[in-house]
């Protein structure tokens, strides 16, 4: 929607009709409430709070992620985060400069055949379904040194941190490692 775009204001529609396709369209707009006339004056100011409400949550959760942003941008540490299918949601620029991947080659791919060496396969193999299951395992909540791979072949020695998070349900890992070769 252009007036909330434009200005960053909630926008609600007020409506005669109720179509489904209708509907569907301002759907595109992500408005903020949807009215159809006739309505009451109090379903009009519940509606118009919740607006606010929302939009303040909103602006709330944008400066979140700006922070967070900030964070993991400026980070000398590599964060990088794996799916429940072991794929990566989240690479930092830390992790760029670390392992020679940028982050359009690194993303969405499997973390353990990217730059894990196949010796730590089996390992990961045998903990992984313990982890899908609980968010759990020895290398969680651990700091551990080990070898990772660079994009060019070579190994390279990094101390990494483990942690689990759950993110609709699942478990998602997120590690964060430093080259200490």
């Amino acid at each position: 929607c252009a007036i909330r775009e434009q200005y960053g204001l909630p926008v609600i529609f007020i409506t005669a009709f109720s179509g489904a396709a209708l509907i569907k369209r301002a759907k595109t707009a992500n408005p903020f409430g949807y009215l159809i006339k006739p309505f009451a004056e109090q379903d009009l100011r519940t509606t118009i709070e919740m607006a606010i409400y929302k939009h303040g949550a909103e602006g709330q959760l944008r400066e979140s992620e700006a922070r967070l942003h900030a964070i993991t941008n400026s980070a000398q540490d590599a964060i990088v985060m794996m799916d429940p299918r072991g794929l990566i949601t989240f690479w930092n620029p830390a992790a760029e400069r670390i392992l020679g991947y940028r982050n359009d080659e690194a993303m969405g791919q499997n973390l353990h055949l990217l730059f894990v060496p196949e010796r730590y396969h089996p390992a990961h193999q045998a903990a992984f379904p313990k982890f899908l299951a609980t968010g759990k395992g020895a290398a969680i909540g651990q700091t551990l040194e080990l070898n990772a791979r660079h994009q060019d072949g070579r190994e390279i020695t990094v101390a990494l941190s483990l942690s689990s998070v759950s993110i609709g349900g699942e478990w998602h890992a997120v590690g964060m490692f430093r080259d200490i070769t």
